[in-house]
Order: C-alpha cells, then sequence, then structure tokens
C-alpha cells in the first residue's frame, strides 16, 4: 500500500502545521500541559455567564485564571457570584454599541497563561474541554485551536453540570463556518500568538432574545 504524502513517518520530525486537521502528525504530547486562562465575552446574561463560570470551575484540568470581559452591560457582573476554585476578574468598557473585540482585548491584557481560551458567556463547556485543548497544544505550542458549537436544552440542569447530558436542540440555519475556521469564542491560541483584534466602528446592539 502507498503512502500518503501527509502519514506520520516513524522517526520523522512532526511537521509545524496541521492539515486538514490531521493531529496525528504531530505524534503524542510532550512536557506538562500548558498554562490555561479564560476570557469570557459577556453582555446582559447573567444566568448564563453564572453556568459557563461554574463549568469552568469544574474543568478536569482548571485554568489559571478567568476574565470575565464585559461589553457594558447595565449592570457590571459580580465577582461574589462566580466565585469558585479558579480566581475570577470582571473588567468592563462603556456600553457603545456592540463592541465584543475591543472587551476581549481587555479581557486579554488582564487574564494570566502560557494560553488563551475565547468563550462566550453562552457557551459552556463539558468537562473535558480544557483538557482536550491542552492535549493538542502541548503536541503543537504553535497552533490555533478551535473547538465548536452545539445547542441544547439547559433549562433543566443546574449550573457545573455536563451541559452533554442536557436535551440536544436543533443546529441553527445560517451562513456556513468551514470546518475549524477560526471564531471569537471557542478559539484557544498561544498568548504569543493572540495580538490585539482591530476593534470596527461600533454597531448596533443585537437584541436578545431567550430560547422558549
Amino acid at each position: 500500500m502507498s503512502r500518503r504524502p501527509s502519514d506520520p513517518v516513524a522517526g520523522a520530525t512532526p511537521p509545524p502545521w496541521v492539515p486538514g486537521n490531521r493531529w496525528d502528525l504531530l505524534g503524542a504530547p510532550t512536557g506538562p500541559p500548558p498554562r490555561i486562562g479564560v476570557v469570557v465575552c459577556h453582555y446582559r446574561q447573567r444566568a448564563a455567564l453564572v453556568r459557563t463560570v461554574a463549568a469552568l470551575h469544574r474543568q478536569t484540568l482548571r485554568p489559571v485564571a478567568i476574565v470575565v470581559a464585559d461589553d457594558g452591560s447595565p449592570r457590571t457582573p459580580e465577582v461574589s457570584a462566580l466565585t469558585g476554585p479558579v480566581p475570577v476578574r470582571v473588567v468592563t468598557q462603556p456600553d457603545r454599541g456592540f463592541r465584543a473585540a475591543a472587551a476581549r482585548n481587555r479581557g486579554v491584557a488582564a487574564v494570566d497563561g502560557d494560553v488563551l481560551v475565547m468563550l462566550d458567556a453562552d457557551t459552556v463547556p463539558g468537562p473535558g474541554f480544557l483538557a482536550a485543548l491542552a492535549t493538542r497544544l502541548a503536541a503543537g505550542p504553535d497552533v490555533l485551536v478551535v473547538g465548536r458549537r452545539r445547542h441544547a436544552d439547559l433549562s433543566g440542569t443546574a449550573p457545573g453540570d455536563d451541559p452533554a447530558a442536557a436535551p440536544r436542540l436543533p443546529e441553527r440555519r445560517g451562513r456556513p463556518r468551514r470546518a475549524g475556521s477560526p471564531s471569537g469564542s471557542r478559539s484557544a491560541p498561544p498568548r504569543r500568538a493572540a495580538a490585539p483584534v482591530p476593534s470596527c466602528c461600533p454597531r448596533p446592539r443585537p437584541r436578545i432574545r431567550p430560547l422558549a
């Protein structure tokens, strides 16, 4: 059987990239897992934020820090409602429209860690989320790891519960996104590669509509 050009070769040096999500080309992780800092972008979603931060506190690989980057909510999130084994800090900015990129930049400047994980306040990670990211990053320290999001009805679960146990909801239809494409949330770049994201002109803030 002929070998594909992208197949791993015993003893070969792993490539500095991951073609076609071929993580096996990077080989087994070496050394300790990276220190992970998490930035959670938030606007007026207090209940969702509490749930997401609770899930981060219960990760099998805990982050070294959590920073909530608030985009000018009428009521700034209170740290007392987000406490747990991981240090939590809240940074905020004036409400001048939808400026998630600027809020994330504030969070990145305030968080500690060798790797930065970006989440939105309504994106609840499963208990092994950070451990899975760390495995990939330990094998390829210069790669950008991007997760994907699934929709579920979390109304019957408590903060800190595994979201995988919640009933699945139909996936929303919209503009297709290529698998592995970078996103403002669910991404994990190395800190040295996380340059500030340009903040575009303020746009009208989208209306937040809870699921029925």
